[in-house]
């Protein structure tokens, strides 16, 4: 008789473990290679897509729905803060933290919505009254998010 061959059981690829670093006091170009080891193969893309952003090119709630997953594992290496004060427009920088906390808050999660939950969570934001403006620059100390409920108009 012919012997059979084992087949291994389906696994699901395992993603590495994003490993929390501190960023303070690096240089734009380490922050970046951060970004791009994180982003992976849609580096290109998102590269791309800031650069629009930065520009005014592209609005906010476009970028961040667009990149949401990228966003949501940055924040997790923390990275987010240090790459968006690489922006050299404080507006731009502000919309970006604001709507990055606005996710957050709207969605009740301790990380950014990733994949199709952008439309759904920009309803909620707008709903409450669009992201909160401050002057404030992007806070580390809460890691970037609100910990109240979503931002609601004033």
């Amino acid at each position: 008789g012919r012997e059979e061959a084992e087949v291994p059981a389906y696994r699901a690829p395992v993603e590495a473990k994003i490993v929390r670093k501190d960023w303070t006091g690096k240089g734009g170009a380490e922050v970046m290679a951060g970004v791009k080891e994180l982003v992976g193969d849609r580096y290109e893309d998102f590269r791309g897509a800031s650069a629009k952003f930065a520009r005014a090119e592209l609005d906010a709630g476009d970028y961040y729905g667009e990149f949401a997953r990228e966003f949501a594992r940055l924040e997790q290496a923390g990275l987010f803060t240090p790459m968006v004060s690489l922006l050299p427009s404080a507006e731009r920088r502000q919309e970006l933290a604001d709507l990055h906390e606005a996710y957050a808050a709207a969605a009740d999660l301790p990380v950014a919505p990733v994949d199709g939950m952008a439309a759904m969570v920009m309803e909620k934001v707008k709903a409450n009254g669009g992201a909160s403006r401050s002057t404030a620059a992007p806070s580390t100390a809460r890691g970037g998010y609100s910990a109240g409920p979503a931002p609601s108009a004033a």
